[in-house]
This record gives C-alpha cells, structure tokens and sequence, in this order.
C-alpha cells in the first residue's frame, strides 16, 4: 500500500503537510525494518560478504594529488588488459588437457602477464614460496589480490562458490585444485576446513583471507578463526602476509582497492589510470600452530603480526571499528576517527 501510495503520487491531487509527515513516518519505519533485517542476517553470518569500504575512504586531497598517466598509455594498458583477457579463453582451454600442476603454472603466467597490464609492480620483502606446504594468511584489499599471490608462486586458490559456476573461470579454477566455499552457509566450513585440510595434507601450499571481506587498506580487519583449524589439523604453520598499494613517492593508497560495492569496471579503470603504482607484500615468520591453544589464538596471533606494521595504516578507513583502533593503539598505530 505504501508503495501504491507513493506511485499514484502524482494523481491524488494536493496532500497537506500531516499526511505527508504520516507517509514519510511509515516509510522510515519500513526502511529501518527492513535494514535491521538485513544487518542481523550479516551479523549472524560470519562469512556473509560485507564491503565496509567505499569513495569516502579516499582523501579530498589524496584524489587533487594523484599522477595519472596520459591518455596514449591509458589506452595501452587498456588494449594490453584485453588481450590477457582474450588469452585467459586460450589458457582455459589448454588447462582442460593439462595436469593440476601444469594449470596452475599457466594460471600462474597469465596472472603475470595480467599485472604487467595495470602497470603495477609487485615487491616482495621476504618469501612467499616454502618447499613445504604452508597456509598463507593475508588482508584482502581487492579483488585481485589472488593474482598478486599467483605471480609470485603458484599455490592453491580459495575462492567463493560461485566462481565455480563461471563457464570459463570456474573450469580454470577447477582444474587448478581451487577449494570453493560457500560464505552464506556455516554448515559447510566443516566441508571447507577438511578440503584445506586435504590440500595441505597432498604437499599444496594454500592462500587464503580470513577476514571474509573486502578492506581499502593494511591491515584489515580481523580473522575468521575457521580456516585456522586445517593448520592445527595438519600441523602446517601460517604464514602471514601484509598487502597494501604506495604511489611512486612511496605514500600508502586506497585508490587501487575494491570501494565497497561499486562496479567492477570502475575499480579496474581506477587502477589503469595510476602512475607508479607499487604493489607491496611483506612477509612475517611463520607460525608454529603446536604452540598455540586453539584456532582463535591462532587467528589473533595472525592477525596482530599485520597489525604491527604501523607505517602501512592509512587513517582514512570509515569502516574502522573500536576493536581495531584498540588493536591499533596497541601496535603504536595513530589512527584518526572518521
């Protein structure tokens, strides 16, 4: 009725101001109603996927500041991106009559070629690769941060169920030895703990990001303890790793994240246009899970060697909670309040 109300506005001739309070009353009513829903069907669900993050976490000034490239290279880098995309087909179906180890080696080189594209560099302060397997920890700032990891040594992916139902993607993937997981459903993290269990009991080396969401910047939020339980399972030690993004004069940016629900184009289109964008990743000891308690430890321990890396800690995150800012406190993080 509400919304027959609303709609038939324009036919119902002049309304005086009580109705119109008395309409938009129940209409604040019904939008609150329905949010709170909303919010305690999330909350209820630690892998329901939120993007705190949006356009807000970039500064004002941070934007007036910016080098971007010229037009004649933007385009480059946008032909140079459609024809990865045009081989990632070709790739696909060579991994279809490959190996598990021979596809991730491709997956592996497309993921090279693909960053060379966006114009980005990647660093790596210490080692990502182990003779042994290891279960890999880090924040989650985009959506390309599985290709990040990929061009540095071919592990074995996590990714959200429904990748495995892309006709190309989805068989890539497959064929890789990606472990899929269904992020609305908590009965399947016992199903998702024992295939990363399995993974790491073949020799893989798994990547994966606790946190079950997207943030703009190091060091994210906290860790989902769930996926700890396969390193006490098997005895594989975490291995954490810090990600963010610094610009050519080596200032931390958000400007190459994932801005909470905003198109995928326009993230991509974002970080095309940057110039000397660096991609950094710094590597912490691992950690021995036979010398922690339970898996809760063992994701706050994970969690607290990110959150000592102060100088990687932009202030401009909205989606800052009390937790991290006392976390933060507490790593000598000066964090300023939205």
């Amino acid at each position: 009725m509400l919304a027959l109300g609303v709609g038939d506005r324009s036919q119902a001739g002049p309304r005086n101001s009580l109705t119109t309070k008395i309409d938009r009353s129940l209409w604040n009513k019904d939008f609150k109603r329905i949010a709170t829903k909303a919010m305690t069907k999330a909350k209820a669900n630690q892998f329901f996927p939120e993007h705190p993050c949006d356009l807000r976490c970039i500064p004002k000034t941070d934007t007036a500041e910016y080098e971007y490239v010229g037009w004649f290279q933007h385009s480059l880098r946008r032909l140079g991106m459609a024809a990865a995309y045009s081989l990632i087909w070709c790739f696909g179906l060579l991994s279809i009559f490959c190996s598990q180890r021979a596809s991730t080696r491709l997956f592996q080189v497309w993921s090279r070629l693909w960053m060379k594209t966006t114009g980005a560099r990647v660093e790596i302060s210490g080692d990502l690769s182990s003779n042994t397997p290891i279960l890999l920890v880090a924040n989650h700032m985009s959506y390309f941060d599985m290709i990040i990891m990929m061009t540095a040594h071919p592990f074995v992916m996590v990714n959200a169920q429904e990748m495995r139902k892309h006709p190309l993607l989805g068989r890539i993937l497959r064929n890789t030895g990606a472990i899929f997981v269904t992020r609305e459903s908590l009965s399947s993290l016992r199903d998702f703990v024992a295939d990363v269990s399995a993974a790491l009991g073949r020799g893989n080396s798994v990547v994966v990001f606790p946190e079950g969401r997207i943030r703009c910047s190091a060091p994210g939020g906290p860790f989902a303890p769930a996926v700890m339980q396969a390193a006490i399972d098997t005895g594989v030690p975490v291995r954490p790793v810090l990600m963010w993004c610094e610009l050519a004069d080596g200032r931390p940016t958000s400007r190459a994240s994932w801005l909470g629900t905003e198109p995928l184009r326009h993230s991509l289109q974002r970080l095309q246009r940057i110039r000397g964008l660096t991609v950094k990743l710094r590597v912490f000891p691992d950690i021995d899970p036979a010398g922690v308690s339970n898996r809760n430890d063992l994701a706050r321990l994970a969690r607290a060697s990110l959150a000592a890396a102060s100088d990687h800690f932009p202030a401009t995150c909205i989606s800052i909670q009390p937790t991290d800012l006392l976390e933060a406190s507490v790593a000598g993080i000066e964090v300023a309040q939205p």
